[in-house]
């Protein structure tokens, strides 16, 4: 049987550890008093203080700065890497008031 995945949308928020409110659900990595705060980050080379961590069903994973918070449908969140988002997602113009048809693939607007 041929099958084709189901196209959800996901709402996406690019990580700025300099912005004062970070993604909901994004906790410090570590903090100023801890010993990792001043490691180098073996992915990126920027500062453990300047990472967040998420957790999903999945375990703890630690975002580097410019990575993406997906969270999708169910609530649940992942980290897209930032050289990864542009392969892996598109922005949707009005998202709520589109949909799939997950038997075509095609785009409709919803009617009132």
């Amino acid at each position: 049987m041929r099958v084709k995945q189901r196209i959800d949308y996901s709402d996406a928020t690019q990580f700025v550890p300099q912005v004062n409110v970070w993604p909901l659900g994004v906790m410090p990595f570590a903090t100023k008093d801890s010993g990792m705060a001043l490691m180098s980050c073996a992915t990126c080379g920027h500062r453990m203080i300047s990472h967040g961590t998420i957790r999903n069903l999945k375990g703890l994973w630690v975002l580097c700065p410019g990575d993406w918070v997906i969270t999708h449908a169910d609530g649940q969140q992942s980290i897209c890497k930032i050289d990864n988002f542009p392969m892996t997602y598109e922005p949707v113009e009005n998202a709520d008031d589109e949909r799939i048809d997950v038997e075509t693939g095609n785009t409709q607007l919803l009617q009132e």
